[in-house]
Order: C-alpha cells, then structure tokens, then sequence
C-alpha cells in the first residue's frame, strides 16, 4: 500500500489600511525562516491561494515601500491576512524647493537608526511602510551636516526642511584660495564641530539652521584668520592676508633655523613667531591696519627690523660676528703689575 499525502489550501488576505489589495506577489516560507520556492499573485479580493501538504508550519511574506512583511506562522491548512500599514511619507525641500534622489533615513523616537532608508522622488517624496504607532523621524545629510524632522507618529506625512547655504568665499588678496579648510563657529566663540574644504572657487558652502550667530576660521602661515560675524543663512568672505616675508641674511648668506618674533611697531609682541627656512626666509600672515617689525636673537643681543606695514617684503641683516683675541701671558702680566702697586 502507497500513502500519498493529499495537499490542502491555505489562502492568505492581503490588505492595506483594510484595503484589499490585488496584484500582489505572496512568498511561502517555513517558520523558520527559510523560502519554499512558492509565489502567489493576489487577487481582486486581496486573497492569494497556496496547496500546501497538510500539518506544515509556515508564514507569509510580501513586500511594500522597500520593507518585507511578514504574517505570523500557522499550520496548514488554513487561512491568515496581513494588512499593510498606511504610508508613512517624507517630503524633502530646501527654500522652498522639492530635493529629489536624497537619501532619507528612518530613526524611532529614541534617536535609533531603523535600518530603514529611502530615496526622494522627482517631487521630493519618500515613503516608508511602518507599524501603525511608531515613533519616528527622518534624516537627511547635506553639505556634510545631518538634519531630522521632528518627531511623528506612524502613519504620518511628514516635512524635512533643509536650511539655504550659508556660503563662504575663501580669498587672499583678491584671489580664490581652493583647498582650504574652513572652520564654523558661534559667534560667542565655541567651535560648531562643523568644518568644510572650499571648492576651485574658494567657495565652501555649510548648512546652518537659520537666524544662528556665526563666524568662520581659516588657517595661514600658523596663525588663525576669522571672517566677520554674520546670521544664517547668507554670504561672507573671509579674506587671509598676503604673506609678510621676512628674510635673514648675515655676512650676505641666508641665515636657516633661526626663530623670528613679530612685534607691533610700538614693540608688543603679537604672540607670533616663525623659523626661517633654508633660503633664510620666515612667512608670516599678519593683517592689515597696523606697521610690523620683526626681532630675532643673536649673539646674546635682540635685533629688530625697521617697522612696515604687513604684506610688504622685510630684511634684516645680521651684523657679523666680532672677534676679540686675549693673549693668556698679557693678561698674567697686568696681573702682576696691579698686585705691585697695591
């Protein structure tokens, strides 16, 4: 005698915030998780119809917004239904505008990270399948800063709003400086965590929250530049001084390693200083508005240059070493005679 097993149906009800929902691929799997090479397409009625051998433990899936859906196991035969949550949508602009292919990620209410993430249409729109009551919020980057929308429980429509460029332009004297880090800072003087690389056209372009305080930093030559203070969104150079260069000669040859101060004209030190390079020469990056003078130490002596104003060429020129020859046996001999006379 032959047993065959005589297969059963089992039929699944697919539907989405109670809607039946037709055209639907359905995939068998086994409760643990493991794909039993069965696909079925839903129906007007939402209903997809599987003949499974009777007595096996198995759970449906589908697929909605990127996210797989799974029902819970049951036994064949039988009947389930899995009803889709409503959408979950994020509209992405930025003054004003729709941002499309933008890669928008989902986080709970805790600040968690989903494993979720969808790409912005044409319109701005990216939509997510959550569970019905999830908290979220959604992240997007842009200009290397991250920005949420506010807090939302699923289903929901929800707006991400990206802030306008705050924009810095980067030159020295006159000219577009690439390639240079740009530094953000509240105007009050704690650093924002937030630093940019200027384009080809010295240009780097932040994204602040709107009405922020801020001002931006540039580094040359070993000292600190700062651009004026403005408030976000908007436009502001940060213009670096021309180079001083300073250069230290002794006996007509470039003097290498030696350590150069700069001074005000009154004599402050400016808390700045430089080591000339081999051609004798120390750059410096001093700012317009007041003349400058340079000293150096040698021999024991400091020297200082004329005083001039920033951006123009200095020289200083060591005076040569002189050299006092004591003869041992002179010296003895007027020894001797002071202790005579005395």
């Amino acid at each position: 005698h032959v047993t065959l097993a005589v297969p059963h149906e089992s039929a699944i009800t697919i539907t989405k915030n109670g809607v039946p929902q037709a055209g639907r691929t359905v995939y068998l799997f086994d409760s643990n998780g493991t794909y039993l090479n069965y696909a079925r397409t839903t129906g007007a009625d939402g209903v997809a119809v599987f003949t499974v051998t009777q007595g096996h433990s198995v759970k449906f899936r589908t697929a909605e917004a990127g996210v797989n859906l799974f029902t819970a196991s049951m036994t064949t035969p039988g009947t389930t239904a899995l009803d889709i949550p409503a959408d979950t949508s994020v509209h992405v602009t930025k003054e004003g505008l729709a941002v499309g292919s933008r890669v928008i990620y989902a986080f709970d209410g805790a600040s968690k990270y989903l494993n979720y993430a969808r790409t912005t249409d044409g319109a701005g729109n990216a939509v997510f399948s959550l569970p019905n009551g999830q908290s979220v919020s959604f992240r997007v980057m842009e200009n290397s800063r991250h920005h949420y929308s506010p807090l939302a429980t699923a289903p929901a429509a929800c707006e991400l709003v990206i802030p306008a460029d705050t924009v810095v332009t980067v030159t020295m004297g006159g000219a577009p400086v690439a390639n240079r880090v740009v530094y953000a800072f509240d105007a009050a003087g704690p650093y924002l965590n937030y630093a940019l690389t200027t384009d080809a056209n010295g240009v780097a372009r932040f994204s602040l929250p709107e009405g922020l305080s801020v001002k931006f930093r540039a580094a040359e030559q070993g000292a600190q530049h700062f651009s004026p203070i403005m408030t976000t969104p908007g436009n502001v150079t940060l213009d670096i001084p021309v180079a001083t260069t300073v250069t230290i000669v002794r006996d007509g040859q470039p003097m290498a390693g030696v350590t150069v101060y700069a001074f005000s004209s009154q004599g402050v030190y400016l808390n700045y200083a430089r080591v000339t390079d081999a051609s004798g020469q120390a750059v410096f990056s001093i700012a317009a508005g007041q003349d400058v003078m340079f000293r150096v130490t040698q021999d024991g002596r400091y020297l200082f240059s004329t005083a001039a104003a920033p951006g123009l060429p200095v020289a200083l020129d060591i005076p040569a070493t002189s050299i006092v020859t004591v003869r041992k046996n002179a010296i003895l001999g007027m020894i001797a005679q002071y202790q005579r006379k005395f």
